[in-house]
């Protein structure tokens, strides 16, 4: 494994001033497990706004899983007041769609 990075490290070095083997031709399983990383912190502002809402509320209410490229969004019944949450609700919905989710709610 050691042997695989400095090996991997030493060729994109030499690619960099010509001397080798250039980088794209290096193992790409590093770069898809920080594209992995990329894309599951893309919707932390998702969950901060979900958050300082229930934070503000003294409740949870809602909450949101995501699958592929669908994002669903679940508010929580016994909690889920239309009056007081529905502002987060859309705001939540918003975000996503703007972030290129297919939303659906469940309540």
């Amino acid at each position: 494994m050691i042997i695989k990075l400095v090996s991997g490290l030493l060729a994109t070095i030499m690619g960099f001033f010509g001397l080798g083997t250039p980088a794209q031709e290096t193992t790409p399983a590093p770069e898809q497990k920080q594209v992995a990383v990329a894309e599951q912190s893309n919707n932390d502002d998702v969950q901060a706004l979900i958050d300082a809402a229930h934070a503000k509320a003294g409740y949870e209410f809602i909450s949101v899983r995501y699958d592929g490229d669908t994002a669903n969004i679940a508010l929580n019944p016994k909690t889920y007041n239309p009056d007081k949450d529905d502002a987060t609700f859309e705001a939540v919905s918003q975000l996503l769609q703007e972030k290129g989710y297919q939303v659906t709610a469940v309540l």
